[in-house]
């Protein structure tokens, strides 16, 4: 029932009781007078009491809004006055419930929004428009070295790399998303691939930038990696065949009337051929191993037995140079490893001691117990290897002196096998060198 209602019927009853006592006592005037005041006082009366109850309910919905305001939980009770405020208090409980559902979605959107970002290998920043950084995820951050507080600076002020404001200034001209390549120097050297999409903004238009950073700083190794593979691949094959088809052309063009240079060029021929063979068949191992074909299956292997084997294959190249091998290894000392790949590691790395060491050197294979760790290592007294060489120790066709190890036959992958077998083993290869005294390979395996 509507309030103004309520407070008029009780009024409309007065004024009627008034219009009787006038009509009944006309002529008495002093009883008309009377009645009219007791009507007046009672109307004053009735209002009062209303406005008290009106104000009260009108305080206790003040109080309501204010509460929700503030964002307190309010409980609606089971029943509500069947009047206007009433209504109004009904409609504030609902309002309460509807606000806090769609707090409670945001909350969740948001909390599912940051999981989002944090999980991103991807840096995602968020630019406002005036360039004010919003939002910044943590990719993001490591991505350019970014520390606290770096929410509401200007992007300009943190980040001056000329070809990312380029791509910022583009795309908040054009209104489309630009991609591009970018190189940055600090914190660290990398390659991004950076992308800045302008975002529209429902009912005023445009609102910012979403910028997104993906590190390809690895990638730019492998194809980098992959382009000096095929160069140095085309290179060491160019030598041996072009010196084939030399020879054998000489040897057509008459040369194989003379004996004695027919028989010199044949042994150069053959040379070649086998220079040639291991190359191939060091490329077919090197792509076994890393296409994961040709797998280690660990198994308890005598180190002393594979040691000794090692030192009987290499007897003939070290007597050759005069070098000694001398295997320091405890007989009764066992490993988990692949005996096939062990043996292989060894043989490399003690016929590359053979090869760089100097003449009547010696060649140590020795292997240290350590916990449950055995470490292998292979140690030459030669002329050693400058530091700035050996973090590239294992890439593939790497050499230290080119020009001696294709003249002493290898073909620049031995140590990238080397390397590839290690890790198969789930451990490293280490290197430690000191020019004019000598190098050490070493690398660890469990015990078995």
């Amino acid at each position: 029932m509507n309030i103004f209602w309520r407070f008029a019927v009780p009024v409309a009853a007065l004024m009627g009781l008034l219009a009787l006592l006038s009509f009944h006592f006309s002529e008495n005037r002093w009883i008309i007078a009377g009645g009219r005041a007791v009507l007046i006082v009672g109307a004053l009366v009735v209002a009062w009491r209303l406005d008290k109850a009106l104000s009260k309910r009108v305080d206790s919905l003040v109080a309501l809004t204010r509460r929700v305001a503030r964002g307190e939980r309010i409980t609606a009770p089971e029943t509500v006055a069947d009047d206007d405020l009433g209504f109004l208090e009904d409609n504030l409980y609902l309002m309460d419930e509807t606000i806090r559902e769609r707090a409670e979605k945001v909350t969740t959107e948001k909390a599912l929004l940051e999981g989002v970002l944090r999980g991103m290998a991807e840096g995602v920043m968020v630019l406002g428009d005036k360039g004010d950084i919003l939002m910044i995820n943590r990719a993001a951050s490591a991505i350019y070295g970014f520390g606290e507080g770096i929410v509401s600076r200007p992007f300009e002020e943190v980040i001056r790399v000329p070809a990312i404001l380029r791509l910022l200034s583009e795309a908040d001209s054009t209104r489309n998303a630009v991609t591009g390549e970018v190189e940055i120097l600090a914190p660290e050297r990398r390659s991004l691939k950076v992308s800045c999409v302008p975002v529209r903004e429902l009912g005023i238009g445009w609102g910012g930038i979403v910028m997104v950073s993906r590190d390809i700083t690895a990638e730019k190794k492998v194809q980098r990696m992959k382009e000096d593979f095929i160069a140095n691949v085309s290179h060491e094959l160019k030598t041996p065949v072009a010196s084939l088809k030399g020879f054998a052309e000489t040897l057509l063009d008459g040369a194989v009337d003379d004996p004695e240079t027919a028989r010199r060029f044949l042994s150069i021929i053959l040379s070649q051929s086998d220079r040639l063979g291991r190359l191939v068949n060091d490329l077919l191992t090197l792509s076994r191993i890393e296409l994961k074909e040709q797998t280690c299956e660990p198994a308890p292997v005598l180190l002393h037995e594979v040691a000794h084997s090692v030192a009987t294959m290499l007897k003939g190249a070290a007597g050759e140079k005069g070098a000694a091998i001398e295997v320091r290894v405890p007989e009764a000392l066992q490993v988990m490893a692949d005996r096939d790949a062990l043996s292989q590691i060894i043989l490399n790395l003690a016929d590359n001691a053979i090869k760089f060491g100097r003449e009547g050197g010696r060649v140590d294979i020795c292997a240290e117990a350590t916990g449950n760790r055995v470490t292998v290592s292979v140690a030459d007294d030669g002329p050693g290897i400058p530091a700035e060489h050996i973090s590239r120790l294992g890439e593939r066709f790497y050499r230290v002196d080119a020009s001696r190890s294709r003249e002493l036959g290898g073909t620049g992958l031995g140590l990238a096998i080397v390397k590839h077998l290690i890790m198969a083993h789930d451990s490293e290869m280490q290197v430690t060198s000191e020019l004019r005294k000598g190098t050490t390979f070493s690398f660890t395996l469990p015990v078995a």
